[in-house]
């Protein structure tokens, strides 16, 4: 808004951006997404960094036409709705290869685990992608579990990864999950790249 306000706005039209948090609660996301787009009179979405309440408010963006323009990836519906423009790699098959390349020219470790969500579509189909892609310059995945964002602490599966010879951990999940797993391996003294 900073950058785009002084030069006129959006086609001289002026821009302003309205934050709202669902909670992680479809219906309180739908009730969002109505207010903002009868009564604030929204003409995008940007970025909506949510798992779980996209999915459900997409068939209403979808009849209204309204845009989103980025998401981060988790909802495999998002990738071919009419209205979502993902400037990303979607997890079908680019976010799969994103992580095995990334892999393979950033360390010399060979022995992947990964640790995936259960409640989230995309997280099984970039794991199901990368399984599929490998063995890739000499990855080799040693180690497969499937989670929930829910659980306090992942202990059980970190000392599994450790046992199975993890030395690299993809970790499919919201970024709370992936900091809790990282506390749990750092209490195990495993510190996989």
């Amino acid at each position: 808004v900073a950058d785009v306000q002084p030069r006129g706005g959006l086609k001289g039209h002026p821009a302003g951006v309205i934050m709202a948090d669902d909670g992680g609660d479809p219906a309180r996301a739908q009730a969002i997404v109505r207010q903002m787009v009868e009564k604030d009179k929204v003409v995008a979405f940007f970025y909506p960094y949510v798992i779980g309440t996209l999915v459900p408010v997409l068939p209403y963006l979808e009849e209204k036409g309204i845009p989103v323009l980025g998401q981060m990836g988790a909802e495999s519906y998002a990738d071919t709705s009419t209205v979502v423009f993902q400037p990303f790699l979607n997890p079908l098959k680019g976010t799969a290869w994103g992580f095995l390349l990334s892999m393979s020219q950033q360390t010399e470790k060979k022995k992947v685990g990964i640790v995936w969500c259960r409640e989230v579509v995309a997280c099984k189909v970039v794991r199901d992608g990368m399984k599929s892609y490998v063995p890739y310059n000499g990855l080799d995945v040693v180690y497969d579990a499937q989670v929930t964002l829910a659980q306090p602490d992942y202990t059980a599966e970190v000392l599994r990864a450790q046992q199975a010879g993890v030395e690299i951990l993809a970790i499919l999940a919201d970024n709370a999950t992936v900091n809790r797993v990282a506390q749990s391996a750092h209490r195990e003294n495993f510190r996989p790249v």
